[in-house]
């Protein structure tokens, strides 16, 4: 193989990579998100009960 393909298959090789970490980065980014949005309603909602203690 010689040195000019090498390094296209090189840039190739790295940009397959960084597609799947920025899809995988993305996927995470969204569950977090979801999860952080329910811990919120969640303490909304716990907040709101009568009788329910702050927490400060």
């Amino acid at each position: 193989m010689t040195a000019d393909k090498m390094a296209e298959v090189t840039v190739r090789v790295l940009c397959a990579g960084m597609s799947v970490t920025m899809s995988s980065l993305t996927e995470f980014a969204f569950a977090s998100a979801e999860g952080y949005a329910e811990l919120v309603n969640q303490w909304d909602r716990d907040k709101a009960k009568p009788g329910a203690a702050a927490i400060l």
